[in-house]
């Protein structure tokens, strides 16, 4: 059986161009714009104790809500991957809004070049193992991708460190398909790491009809399941956190170290579109941070697209 990794179906989503700022708190204003010529490219600074004068999003606060991502590998056509929905809903519910979760899906219509691309650079499992997650990028027993089962106690466990760093998030439909999006990292105390920047789109109530889109049940012979007698497969069913793209390049935008002070704001502005089977009006920007040296994510956020999300 062919491994994910080699999987390689292909989206029409092309990115059109990325536009990079960045912002760090100085104690000093420094000059609001510099542009960079020839680059296509341009930096903001962005003095400590002011804001960033881009609306909504405001000065880097002293402390920020640690949130977890789940990049679960989850397709149609595995049976045991209603499983992985339910508790990842049972997740939510137990931590609002800081349990965030990406689908990347294999084998199935929802399947599109960035599952490659992401398993690819992680090293990740074989179809076998489906469905999997990775819970921040963590090494849990020795493994990054673990099973459903062992989700709820790791959780918690990734919940109660004290964020060093946070996201905001800001984002306009230029037209039905063309996206500016604006991720702001703020740092609330100065640290020695090489840390990177990554952003996926996703969409909610994702439905279709045929096997690319009904979803495999294994537990429709299982009185204590919730998806007892829903039938194998289950028709119609809503597929949410589905990754269409990975915004940045799969291993991110390095944020410089001497960003990483407290006070520190990057900013990184993406213009990108979407394919014309992507509903934008229930697709979200998830960003996250992570040190390079351990791929461990230390803050995640996402924001519905269209929207401002300020730091949390």
């Amino acid at each position: 059986m062919p491994t994910l990794k080699q999987k390689n179906h292909k989206m029409k989503n092309k990115h059109l161009l990325i536009l990079p700022l960045l912002a760090l708190g100085f104690t000093a204003c420094q000059k609001e714009t510099d542009t960079m010529p020839g680059t296509g490219s341009s930096q903001k600074f962005v003095a400590a104790a002011s804001s960033d004068n881009d609306g909504a999003i405001g000065v880097v606060p002293a402390s920020f809500t640690q949130k977890a991502l789940l990049e679960n590998i989850t397709g149609a056509t595995f049976g045991k991957c209603p499983d992985s929905d339910y508790r990842i809903g049972i997740s939510q519910s137990a931590y609002p809004n800081r349990v965030i979760c990406a689908s990347f899906h294999t084998n199935d219509g929802m399947t599109g070049s960035a599952t490659s691309e992401l398993l690819t650079f992680l090293s990740g499992p074989s179809a076998g193992n489906v469905p999997v997650a990775a819970l921040n990028r963590m090494q849990i027993n020795g493994n990054m991708f673990n099973p459903p089962s062992t989700w709820s106690s790791d959780i918690g466990a990734a919940l109660s460190t004290s964020p060093v760093c946070g996201l905001s998030i800001q984002s306009t439909i230029n037209n039905p398909f063309l996206i500016t999006a604006t991720i702001h990292v703020g740092f609330n105390t100065s640290i020695s790491a090489n840390l990177k920047m990554v952003a996926y789109l996703t969409e909610n109530n994702v439905t279709g009809t045929g096997p690319g889109f009904d979803q495999a049940n294994d537990f429709n012979n299982d009185p204590a399941s919730p998806f007892f007698n829903m039938g194998n497969p289950i028709m119609n069913y809503t597929h949410n956190n589905v990754v269409r793209m990975i915004i940045t390049p799969v291993d991110g935008y390095a944020i410089p170290s001497a960003y990483l002070v407290k006070g520190g704001h990057f900013i990184q502005q993406m213009l990108f579109d979407v394919s014309s089977t992507v509903n934008i009006t229930e697709s979200y920007i998830t960003a996250f941070v992570y040190n390079t040296s351990t791929m461990q994510i230390i803050n995640v956020q996402t924001a519905k697209v269209g929207t401002s999300k300020s730091w949390d």
